[in-house]
């Protein structure tokens, strides 16, 4: 994320984000944690995190797919 200012994400952070919430479907995956508190009491963003209804290795299998790094 933008560290200077975190409220305004990089253009590339939102396109990974797209691709990566289109990836596993809307009804599929959920940003959660602290960016959703953080949106809720109008504070900046600094991380997001994920929760997929998917198991290690399937998350896997489709980050691959795409060619994404997972570490």
């Amino acid at each position: 994320m933008n560290k200077e200012n975190p409220q305004n994400m990089m253009w590339p952070e939102i396109k990974i984000l797209k691709k990566i919430l289109i990836l596993f479907g809307e009804n599929n995956i959920f940003i959660v944690g602290g960016a959703v508190r953080n949106l809720v009491s109008k504070k900046p963003v600094e991380d997001i995190d994920l929760a997929v209804k998917f198991n290690t290795e399937q998350v896997k299998a489709k980050l691959k797919k795409k060619k994404y790094k997972i570490y």
